[in-house]
């Protein structure tokens, strides 16, 4: 049994958690547009690179934006990202080929702007606390299933200007908020959750390794119960309830605690839940805890570009997703799939991260110092 330091927990401190709320609002209503949008009536010759061509640039440039969003501080790219999303919607109405491939490209920037603002203001708030950015990681999937949902009623693509609308209030609000701040350089809390010797290029690497093998068996995981809109519901709810659950979990039992364990005790849930529902989202929500760690191993070797760590993450999530093209899961293979690299993971999150709560260490960083 791994030992467990419950002596001094990190507790999330009010602001952490308003910015961590706040953004869990603008990933609810950014992926609410975005899985409106691509599920739209468009050319069927366009349907498959329109997919990709989303992910790809949803995903793989994020570390850039969050780069540039800490050297340009000044420059409110969040507003013009929400300007691009407005734009997405009036392209996506003409449901002709190239105005739709317009649209995709600028719903995917913006979608992955207002990702990377989310991941550094939740750290800049946090005080040493995962659980802010957690936070703001599970709004995605609720903002998911309402889009999916809103596809299938038909909605106009019009309506999708109101999503618009409060997001644009939602940047303005966290706009102001980030100004209180008014030094020449951000500051960041330090996290601590890696071993000593650990080395910070390895350790970038195997934040996109793990959370590639976890988006690929996400694809293998058995979920024949899921049929109609209330299963798929409840999955996405409990995939969502997961992420946020494993921030807050990592900051009372620490890093290698919660990952070693949650990796290895989903297994028996999602291979037992592949026809009963309720043990196959007990499965997903653990399965779904490891995505704070992986962004907290990346802020403890670059703690002062959390944009950076976090495109590390996203970058893992396009090769998980990419692979599935060429490499779909098996449903045959899917029990040996998640058996294996759930175990994989553990292996690789107890070879890196330290079993203690990782806040030895005290201060913080500015974005000017150098890694």
């Amino acid at each position: 049994m791994l030992p467990v330091q419950m002596m001094n927990p990190i507790r999330m401190n009010r602001n952490g958690l308003e910015t961590g709320l706040l953004y869990w609002l603008v990933h609810f209503l950014v992926e609410i547009m975005s899985f409106s949008l691509l599920g739209c009536k468009m050319p069927i010759e366009i349907v498959g690179l329109t997919a990709l061509m989303f992910d790809a640039l949803a995903f793989v440039p994020q570390a850039f934006f969050g780069l540039f969003i800490q050297k340009f501080r000044k420059v409110d790219l969040a507003s013009i990202a929400v300007a691009m999303l407005g734009l997405s919607v009036i392209m996506f109405a003409f449901e002709t080929t190239l105005p739709v491939i317009i649209g995709v490209v600028l719903l995917a920037l913006g979608n992955a702007i207002l990702h990377e603002y989310g991941a550094i203001e939740t750290v800049r708030d946090s005080k040493g606390a995962i659980a802010p950015s957690a936070i703001f990681v599970g709004g995605g999937s609720f903002g998911l299933v309402l889009g999916k949902f809103f596809f299938t009623l038909g909605i106009s693509t019009y309506f999708l200007l109101i999503p618009v609308g409060l997001l644009e209030v939602l940047v303005l609000i966290l706009r102001q908020r980030s100004q209180r701040c008014d030094c020449e350089q951000e500051s960041f809390p330090i996290f601590d959750y890696c071993r000593p010797k650990a080395s910070p290029v390895l350790v970038i690497v195997l934040v996109i390794v793990i959370t590639a093998v976890r988006g690929y068996i996400g694809y293998a995981i058995p979920i024949s119960w899921c049929e109609g809109f209330g299963d798929f519901l409840m999955l996405y709810f409990f995939m969502g309830t997961g992420k946020m659950l494993g921030g807050i979990l990592t900051d009372r039992f620490g890093a290698g605690n919660v990952g070693v364990v949650s990796a290895l005790a989903c297994i028996p849930f999602l291979i037992l839940g592949a026809n009963n529902t309720f043990l196959s989202v007990i499965g997903v929500m653990m399965f779904s805890m490891t995505m704070a760690i992986t962004y907290g191993m990346g802020l403890s070797v670059i703690p002062n570009l959390p944009g950076v760590a976090f495109g590390a993450t996203t970058i893992g999530l396009f090769i998980g997703t990419f692979v599935t093209i060429f490499f779909k899961p098996d449903k045959s293979a899917s029990t040996v799939l998640v058996v294996s690299m759930s175990v994989l993971c553990s292996v690789l999150f107890a070879l890196v991260l330290k079993t203690g709560l990782g806040k030895k260490k005290k201060g913080k960083v500015s974005s000017g110092d150098s890694i």
